[in-house]
């Protein structure tokens, strides 16, 4: 695997701008903007068992439904690795605490945040579709961050936190915030 663009447990970069304001001084090859956005699903595949470390934009049920229609018989599973990039509790974090929640703010007890995090803030809805979240997601962890907020609000839905093509950004998602609304958000997922 080629090295990341980004340093340690920051956000990723999606685009050239993004790598040359991290690393100025580099030569950088400009493949065009992300099509994907997330990084890769991480897999350890031994005898009949697929272990995910790091779920991607490939599903669960995708790798499910590939080797059904192959006649391999095989359980998938998920695993937290410390192999694995991006496998640390923090990691992809902007400047900017994010709160994630589950739904509007305004139908969230927000006792539980200091204060002067809910003083200036930004948001963002995660998008419905599932693609267009995982291409945008790193854009908007940076434009975010260079608001000046005190803090970044990033909503999600229920369907979302149960659906197995979100797990992948909801992991990034997690990993990227500082506070979650309701606080056992990450718990129940």
């Amino acid at each position: 695997a080629a090295p990341s663009a980004n340093k340690f447990t920051k956000t990723s970069p999606t685009k050239l701008i993004d790598v040359t304001s991290v690393f100025p001084d580099l030569f950088v090859i400009d493949g065009g903007k992300c099509t994907v956005g997330i990084e890769s699903t991480i897999l350890e595949i031994l005898h009949n068992q697929i272990k995910i470390y790091r779920p991607g934009m490939i599903s669960k049920q995708e790798i499910n439904t590939l080797l059904s229609q192959n006649n391999i018989p095989a359980t998938i599973s998920y695993h937290e690795s410390p192999i694995a990039p991006g496998s640390l509790k923090h990691h992809y974090m902007p400047k900017t605490p994010i709160i994630t929640t589950l739904g509007p703010l305004h139908e969230q007890d927000t006792s539980s945040l200091p204060k002067h995090l809910l003083q200036k803030t930004a948001s963002w809805k995660l998008p419905i579709n599932a693609a267009i979240a995982a291409r945008e997601i790193y854009g908007h962890f940076r434009k975010l961050d260079q608001q000046e907020t005190t803090s970044m609000i990033i909503e999600i839905t229920p369907k979302q936190r149960i659906d197995d093509h979100f797990k992948g950004i909801l992991n990034r998602l997690f990993k990227a915030s500082s506070y979650f609304l309701p606080e056992d958000l990450v718990e129940e997922s």
